[in-house]
């Protein structure tokens, strides 16, 4: 199967109650991306999102296009709990990046298997 059909594929199939499943998997305490919703947020309202970002996803899909929201992160750095605070060494870059992109990615994977 040629690369664009597979990928065509993967994405129509998928479904709400996938997307639900992801929801339910999310890390939760995590730190949100620059939109500020949070995994719980998702898991909270997950039968009202579930069918607006299938739509998005299957949008991008079709559009051949993604939101600016998806390709965005924010880094900051936390401390990692050792040495004095005072240090850099002692602290480590993290990438923050939208709940929503997370959700869709962790499906594909899921798919994927």
């Amino acid at each position: 199967m040629e690369k664009q059909k597979q990928n065509k594929t993967i994405i129509e199939e998928l479904k709400d109650r996938k997307i639900e499943v992801t929801i339910d998997n999310l890390n939760k305490n995590k730190s949100p991306g620059s939109d500020g919703l949070t995994a719980e947020f998702y898991i909270r309202f997950k039968e009202q999102l579930a069918p607006l970002l299938l739509d998005l996803y299957h949008t991008m899909q079709e559009q051949q296009k993604t939101p600016k929201s998806f390709t965005t992160g924010m880094i900051t750095v936390i401390y990692k709990n050792k040495g004095e605070r005072n240090i850099i060494s002692n602290y480590r870059p993290i990438s923050l990046l939208n709940t929503d992109y997370k959700i869709l990615t962790k499906t594909l994977a899921n798919r994927i298997k």
